[in-house]
């Protein structure tokens, strides 16, 4: 007589929830705009009055960051 015996595998391990390092808020106030960064880790906040032209170039350099050009610094 044979027995035959199952063995289950262990399912596998949820992948660890991410985790927020920093963030960054443009506020403009009276035509002025700061860029606010957070630094989540320390508790640290860092401000930056952000020129006009700056602001008229960031979809640019938004479309630099998802380009297959930045691919290197990933």
């Amino acid at each position: 007589m044979q027995t035959q015996t199952q063995t289950q595998t262990p399912a596998p391990a949820p992948a660890p929830a991410p985790t927020l390092v920093y963030s960054a808020e443009l506020v403009e106030e009276g035509g002025v705009y700061t860029l606010v960064v957070t630094d989540r880790i320390h508790g640290t906040v860092q401000t930056s009055v952000v020129p006009q032209r700056a602001m008229d170039k960031l979809p640019y350099f938004l479309s630099l960051l998802n380009s297959r050009q930045s691919a290197a610094f990933r």
